[in-house]
């Protein structure tokens, strides 16, 4: 198993693209090769609508590592299952802000 952690930005075609300025995406891949767990993680955020940007870490895991966190731990075997399980952590997008004189007059 490997898992990765990617920088994501949503799609203009994605349903919430106006609200999300992005996530990380926690990748547990069944794999023991770092490019193949790569490529299938940036495929399966694609298939959802996300442009993966860039890798923030990578390593191979083992079960073990996560008998202490039943949430990751859940990740893990579901990974095991279906081959891949995407967590994704993401931040709203920022409002930009007009100029103080730009301001609506209060009535």
């Amino acid at each position: 198993m490997y898992f990765i952690i990617l920088e994501a930005a949503p799609r203009r075609t994605h349903p919430r693209y106006d609200e999300l300025g992005g996530a990380f995406a926690a990748c547990w891949v069944a794999t023991d090769d770092a490019a193949t767990a790569e490529r299938e993680a940036r495929s399966v955020l694609a298939d959802a609508g996300w442009d993966a940007k860039s890798v923030d870490e990578h390593y191979p895991v083992d079960r073990e590592r996560y008998l202490g966190n039943a949430e990751s731990l859940g990740w893990y075997d579901k990974a095991t299952v279906d081959g891949v399980y995407i967590n994704l952590n993401p931040w709203p997008r920022k409002r930009r802000r007009g100029k103080a004189g730009d301001a609506e007059p209060a009535t």
